[in-house]
């Protein structure tokens, strides 16, 4: 009887548990789709340090910071240099080396790692205030009354109690001194059996009154979940990233829209991953020479050509010709990320469309340049030019009222620049059909990105911009940066702080020239900079007192700024050692990220010079003379019509 009647209390509780949990499976596992000129006049920019790329953006040194660094090889240095890169897999950007007509740029992983951002750590984090549920954003007159919403959901097992997230209003790369964005920490809250996500995190982004489509990303620590994806106003969508499987869902109006992105993302890594690895070499037959080398190559000879191509050697001369051909005789259009595409954006709306074709010309074009790039010194050739200029024009450029994918825009920064440096004319030439909202960009993001590499050619180079640019958001990020840094202007910086804590006004040097040397700790370009050149030139200058030699750290913890000093590294003992928080102060002020950088100060509180190029000592010490013979660096800047 006991028995029995324990029965009868169990199968009601379990009829009720079974509605309960069975409601939550369905819901849980239901997957929706809703259909939803100078520089500008001449091309040529200044002969540039070979060195001068050699800058950190983080505490942790990275090993793969730069593909390959041979003293800055040129198209024409492969054929008579012992240069060897491996560019398997994604493919990676040679140096760029435009002779004269373009800055000496030092590559990145890829395409989009070198124009956009490199990623997690490579720059120093700002610790950004703990965020509310909606984050409100500028409007300008037109009232977009929608909530936009973002909500992503991870399961408990994988998923930390942040992500990081970073969007853009305005866009041109992913770095603080280009145009930084807004990074803010998406706090988990816990979902339930109620909402239909028990076992996961969930993280909510909302946006009132957004008016114009942003770029964001979100980061899982080092590793991005999602990376320059747009987001249109009244957007819509919930999204399930299943992290150990790798199975994304997505739920909502808008789920098609990023679905499709997510594809494209998808479909350029594939296509990535089946081209052949690339090796450049100026004598194959000496690196197979090696017996393991040689036996890992005929060991790939041997596997099915169906499954694995078989390695390209790249040498100055035939083989980069073949390389040229293998790329410009294949329309764009036949490459299989665009090919798909079709399907992906059926239905949708001519925004959303558009954005996705630019995407999947811009990942598409981001494997070929580097290509391109090691053959750039055929390209003026016939038929090499003819297939270059037919690329060209394949490009789906949008009007000057249409939305511009950030990986597109650095797929076209990057060929003008090739353009430009093939054919020696100016950038406004090339950009003479593109509408302002492209051209306007490539000129900003020249501008931004390379203004501590043009050394005296700062000042002509930023007016000759201004004079071009249209966009008033462009133009608000030449003006801050003309009105931050440039040569002339009186240097306003906030206090900083000394080893013992206390506040250090720069302006307490007044009278002495001041050469300031920012870096991190953990950098190792900033080791090399100060043991090949800073310590040498402090000595050459210890018993000059009309210079002063500043040391400015910018670690997030100051005790390990100050063990740092001990060691002699970075800085000499005797130099006025000083700390300055990331993100704030004398770093906001100059929107220093990346290090080393150097600031030179004339005894009147004049900027001199803001640089990232990397001197020689005599170099650095033909400057500091400069710097005490300069009679009125300001009438300079009156003479560039500022």
């Amino acid at each position: 009887m006991k028995k029995n009647l324990f029965t009868c209390f169990l199968v009601p509780i379990a009829i009720g548990m079974l509605c309960l949990f069975g409601s939550t499976f369905s819901a849980q596992s239901k997957v929706a789709e809703s259909p939803g000129a100078g520089l500008l006049h001449r091309f040529a920019g200044p002969s540039v340090s070979p060195h001068s790329g050699d800058t950190h953006r983080g505490g942790a040194i990275l090993s793969d910071t730069f593909l390959y660094h041979n003293g800055g090889m040129d198209s024409e240095d492969i054929g008579n240099k012992e240069t060897s890169a491996s560019l398997s897999g994604a493919p990676r950007s040679d140096v760029s080396g435009l002779a004269s007509c373009v800055l000496h740029l030092e590559s990145s992983d890829s395409l989009v790692d070198q124009y956009l951002d490199p990623g997690a750590g490579e720059e120093i984090p700002i610790l950004q205030p703990a965020p509310v549920t909606v984050f409100p954003s500028p409007t300008s007159g037109v009232k977009v009354s929608q909530v936009t919403r973002f909500h992503i959901e991870l399961p408990n097992t994988t998923a930390p109690d942040t992500l990081r997230l970073t969007y853009w209003d305005h866009f041109l790369k992913e770095h603080r001194e280009v145009t930084p964005g807004t990074s803010i920490d998406l706090i988990a809250d816990r979902g339930s059996f109620f909402e239909g996500n028990a076992g996961y995190k969930v993280y909510r982004w909302e946006m009132e009154g957004m008016e114009a489509t942003r770029v964001f990303s979100i980061r899982m620590g080092s590793h991005h979940l999602i990376r320059y994806w747009n987001i249109p106003p009244g957007a819509q969508v919930k999204v399930r990233m299943e992290l150990n499987s790798g199975v994304t869902y997505f739920w909502g109006p808008s789920s098609r829209f990023f679905k499709a992105q997510q594809e494209v993302d998808r479909l350029a890594s594939e296509q990535s991953w089946q081209q052949s690895p690339l090796m450049v070499t100026n004598n194959p037959e000496r690196m197979l020479s090696d017996s393991l080398i040689s036996h890992y190559h005929q060991k790939s000879l041997s596997l099915p050509q169906e499954l694995y191509l078989p390695m390209f050697f790249v040498v100055g001369g035939k083989s980069d010709r073949e390389l040229l051909e293998t790329y410009l005789s294949k329309p764009l259009e036949d490459y299989p990320l665009i090919r798909e595409l079709a399907p992906l954006t059926e239905g949708m709306s001519e925004t959303s469309k558009n954005l996705l074709v630019q995407r999947a010309y811009g990942e598409t074009l981001r494997q070929l340049v580097s290509k391109l790039k090691l053959g750039r010194s055929w390209l003026k050739e016939e038929p090499f030019s003819t297939g270059f200029e037919a690329m060209l024009r394949e490009l789906p450029i949008p009007t000057a009222d249409q939305e511009l994918d950030p990986v597109f825009l650095s797929a076209i920064y990057e060929l003008v620049l090739l353009k430009g440096g093939v054919d020696r004319v100016p950038i406004t030439q090339l950009l003479e059909n593109y509408p302002a909202t492209v051209s306007d960009r490539v000129l900003g993001l020249y501008l931004l990105d390379n203004f501590k590499r043009l050394e005296e050619h700062q000042n002509q180079y930023l007016a000759d911009v201004l004079r071009e640019v249209e966009l008033p958001w462009v133009l608000e990020l030449i003006l801050d940066l003309k009105s931050r840094s440039l040569s002339g202007n009186t240097l306003l910086a906030p206090p900083l702080s000394d080893m013992e804590g206390k506040p250090f006004d720069l302006a307490r040097l007044e009278g002495k020239a001041m050469v300031v040397s920012f870096w991190i700790t953990g950098c190792r370009f900033c080791m090399r900079y100060y043991q090949n050149t800073l310590k040498e030139v402090y000595e050459r200058w210890s018993d000059r007192e009309e210079v002063v030699f500043v040391s400015v750290n910018a670690d997030p913890n100051s005790q390990k700024w100050k063990e740092s000093v001990a060691t002699e590294l970075y800085s000499h003992p005797k130099m006025i050692q000083l700390h300055q928080d990331a993100g704030s102060g004398i770093l906001a002020d100059f929107r220093i990220s990346s290090f080393p950088q150097k600031l030179l100060i004339t005894p009147d509180r004049k900027i001199f010079l803001l640089t990232l190029t990397q001197y020689s000592p005599d170099q650095l010490s033909e400057k500091i003379a400069q710097l005490l013979a300069q009679p009125e660096i300001s009438q300079e800047t009156k003479n560039t019509g500022f």
